[in-house]
Formats: C-alpha cells, sequence, structure tokens
C-alpha cells in the first residue's frame, strides 16, 4: 500500500510510509484508533509520529485555543427563508500590505461580494465535493451524488 498525506497538511519532514505504517498497526493492535491511542505511540522520539505534534505544553496549549477559537467561529450558522441553515463565516487567505499570508474568517456574505473570497470559497466547495466523493465512492447509497460530481468533472 503506498501511503500520502492529504495536500495541505503540513509534513513537518514525516515520511508518509512510515506514519501510515504505523497508524495500521496501531489499528490492528487496538481494533481502532482513537486520538489517545495516536498521541500516546508518537511520545517517543523515535516515533514515526512524534512530528506531527506539539510537545511544548505551553505553545501546544496556546494552539488548542486557537483551534477552539476556529471551531468556535466555524460553528455559528444562520437561518433565514432563503437558506434554512448558512455557515456565517468562511475561511479566506489575503495577502498583507507586506505580501504576508494571511487567514481570515469573512461573513459568507461578505466573501460573495468581494472578487477573489468568493473564487476561494468556490474553490472551497469544489474541493468538498472531491473530497466527499472520495470519502464516500463506495457507498451505493451515495452513487447518483458521486455520477453528478463525476459529470462536473472535479
Amino acid at each position: 500500500m503506498v501511503y500520502k498525506f492529504a495536500d495541505g497538511y503540513p509534513t513537518r519532514g514525516m515520511d508518509s510510509q512510515a506514519v501510515g505504517a504505523e497508524l495500521d498497526t496501531l489499528d490492528a493492535r487496538h481494533g481502532g484508533l482513537t486520538p489517545e491511542i495516536v498521541v500516546k505511540a508518537a511520545k517517543p522520539k523515535r516515533s514515526p509520529l512524534h512530528d506531527a505534534f506539539e510537545w511544548d505544553d505551553a505553545a501546544a496549549a496556546t494552539k488548542y485555543r486557537l483551534r477552539q477559537a476556529g471551531n468556535l467561529i466555524r460553528s455559528v450558522v444562520v437561518e433565514s427563508e432563503d437558506h434554512p441553515i448558512v455557515r456565517r463565516f468562511v475561511n479566506v487567505i489575503r495577502a498583507d500590505d507586506e505580501g504576508e499570508t494571511l487567514r481570515r474568517y469573512m461573513t459568507l456574505d461578505a466573501a460573495l461580494a468581494d472578487k477573489e473570497a468568493r473564487l476561494q470559497v468556490l474553490a472551497n466547495a469544489k474541493a468538498d465535493l472531491v473530497a466527499f466523493r472520495c470519502k464516500y465512492a463506495n457507498l451505493q447509497e451515495v452513487a447518483e451524488v458521486i455520477e453528478i460530481i463525476d459529470r462536473l468533472g472535479l
């Protein structure tokens, strides 16, 4: 089996083959994976999983709070007559005055009104469809949806 990291995953120099094999070994040993199992296995520095984690507790706490803030922002939805439930904020990437890349959340309405942000939202929607296709391609119950995605050429 050939293991690879998904596009965009920060590999930090890790060997995808070693990581995939280690996760398979843990899965076989424990009858499934949990984050707790993976973190425990990653603690030894020699583990192929070790570099996937922040081991400095203070830095990890800050990163965890930032992740919680992102989860909070992404969890807010709005309901209207036009759209039953829609995410209020979407993540877009902008360059600041110095050319540094910044990730920001914008309201969906603001993003759709901005040409550059709208293109990002559409690209993310397409990526979500591709991810859906990859994740559920073997489910007969969603075969019609998969066919539509395939017809779109995604």
